[in-house]
């Protein structure tokens, strides 16, 4: 409840800093926008920005929408249901917009927000939207068959769905938000939507909606730019950061500092 407060953000900042990272030198952050964080708060650690990767098996893969969904133009984010989410913006937004009765929402994600945005979505939706919670092999069907992937999130440390959706070569929409890492998953900034605005969001999916040629243009450019996050090459990052760490400390000991 205070995500938005800048004083109650500030403090937990300073407390982290004082009470643990003070005793760190080198820090793992998942995203440069983490990296940044820390830097505005002055911490003063060497920081790597290293995503924490995603499985292998999230790459394009043809995969046929299910018999009721044929007809429609499926629109799918992935993540828990709650308020920082924003799964309610994108629900407005498709509930404002003139192809409301052509859109197929599905969430796949669970959380505390689920009753009400049900409900909402039984007030705005044409076709009421699809709640269920995805085992990997069965998201990696639905991303592969959605036809425009959304990430609405006010903030985000990272946001592995999204890398995971557009791995598998979907075109993200994404919230500008300052304190969201995924907006810097966007090549194109039609990519991206005015933070908190269902008016700017809708105006973006209707453009993909009319443009099909461009989501074709953008596929496989996410789906390349997607390998690079794979998990081996985090993985190789990582040990590059604790060979760092392990070099340091013995050169301390040598010097009597350890």
């Amino acid at each position: 409840g205070v995500g938005k407060s800048r004083l109650a953000n500030n403090f937990i900042y300073w407390f982290l800093k004082h009470w643990t990272y003070r005793f760190t030198r080198n820090v793992h952050a998942p995203s440069e926008m983490m990296k940044d964080q820390m830097a505005a708060h002055h911490y003063k650690n060497d920081i790597f920005a290293i995503s924490n990767g995603v499985d292998s098996k999230f790459h394009p893969v043809p995969a046929e929408k299910p018999e009721e969904l044929r007809d429609k133009y499926v629109i799918t984010m992935v993540g828990r249901l709650s308020g920082e989410k924003r799964q309610d913006l994108i629900i407005k937004a498709v509930g404002h917009s003139r192809f409301n009765s052509k859109i197929q929402l599905i969430f796949c994600g669970q959380g505390p927000k689920k009753k009400k945005y049900e409900r909402l979505s039984r007030k705005y939706l044409l076709n009421p939207a699809i709640f269920a919670f995805r085992q990997q092999d069965e998201l990696l069907k639905v991303l592969n068959y959605t036809d425009l992937y959304i990430h609405a999130s006010d903030a985000e440390s990272e946001a592995i769905a999204c890398i995971e959706a557009f791995s598998c070569g979907k075109v993200p929409v994404i919230s500008d938000s300052p304190v969201s890492a995924t907006n810097h998953f966007a090549l194109d900034e039609r990519c991206l939507f005015k933070a908190g605005d269902y008016k700017s969001l809708m105006e973006r999916i209707e453009y993909f909606y009319l443009h099909p040629e461009v989501v074709k243009e953008l596929e496989p450019k996410y789906a390349e730019y997607g390998q690079t996050f794979g998990l081996d090459k985090s993985v190789k990052k990582l040990e590059g950061m604790f060979a760092k760490a392990v070099e340091e400390n013995e050169e301390e000991k040598k010097h009597g500092k350890a």
